[in-house]
């Protein structure tokens, strides 16, 4: 599985070189963890696969919420495209 950090502009997953790249390597799987409701969003209209979720409010390490953004942005989401 490829883990990568990406920006949002361009994102035509079927045809960057980065995809290319990890199926030459033999990768079978991208990975993209989204901290934002837009690249979330993004993602599952480029028809990335969800996978998991965790709602800021519920991840509370020392009892306490960590992470406290602005509405919309709730939760992680992490997506996989299949290669």
């Amino acid at each position: 599985m490829l883990s990568c950090l990406l920006g949002l502009r361009n994102l035509n997953f079927q045809s960057t070189a980065m995809c290319e790249i990890a199926k030459e390597q033999g990768y079978k799987l991208i990975r993209v963890d989204c901290s934002s409701n837009f690249s979330a969003r993004a993602m599952a209209k480029l028809g990335f696969e969800s996978i998991s979720e965790l709602k800021y409010e519920d991840y509370k390490p020392n009892g306490e919420i960590v992470f406290k953004p602005a509405f919309p942005h709730t939760e992680v989401k992490s997506f996989v495209w299949r290669l």
